[in-house]
């Protein structure tokens, strides 16, 4: 092997070895919450201080028939009308559905 080559070879290995360290340091560093209730007064209250902290919300919210979001509508914008990078996500969940939780835990 000729010495460019093998130059390429550890340029490319000490790359590969930063990106693995810049990954496992976003893993061990990144913040996020998973808020039950959180269209609630105390839910949305938390939402937005964590938001203010820095940290990716996740909410859970119950399809119902009174669909009352006026409290986390200032947070929220739908990713089908928007196509913004949001650190707020919203999910249809319901918690004495075990799988429905189990699914969205291992999504988010």
């Amino acid at each position: 092997m000729n010495t460019e080559a093998l130059e390429d070879c550890l340029n490319h290995s000490y790359s590969m070895k930063a990106i693995s360290q810049m990954e496992n340091h976003r893993c061990q560093t990144e913040k996020i919450a998973l808020i039950t209730g959180i269209s609630g007064q105390d839910g949305s209250y938390l939402a937005e201080l964590l938001l203010s902290k820095g940290y990716e919300v996740h909410g859970i919210i119950r399809r119902s028939s009174s669909f009352n979001t006026s409290r986390i509508e200032h947070l929220y914008s739908n990713p089908v009308t928007h196509h913004t990078d949001s650190s707020f996500t919203l999910h249809y969940g319901d918690m004495t559905d075990s799988s429905c939780l189990i699914k969205l835990i291992s999504q988010i």
